[in-house]
């Protein structure tokens, strides 16, 4: 299977409305940043990340369902401050 990497950046009047991030296993970036999707509930990550960065689900205060894949060798400081 072909990996891709790939940056997942939001803009504060689109993250508003985000509620549910699936990200694909194909998809193995170790940048997304979803800091202050206020609304942001479900996160699942993809097979074989990695890492999860520094403040990428900071300030997701809803934030309820969080699947973290047995791959993660890392959670960087800050990622859910």
């Amino acid at each position: 299977m072909k990996q891709h990497q790939l940056s997942y950046k939001f803009s504060d009047s689109f993250s508003s409305k985000i509620k549910k991030v699936t990200i694909p296993d194909s998809m193995v970036s170790q940048e997304f940043l979803f800091m202050g999707c206020l609304n942001l509930e479900e996160v699942v990550l993809p097979a074989g990340i990695k890492q999860i960065p520094d403040n990428a689900f900071a300030y997701c205060k809803n934030l309820k369902t969080f699947q973290i894949p047995s791959s993660v060798e890392e959670i960087s400081d800050g990622a859910f401050e």
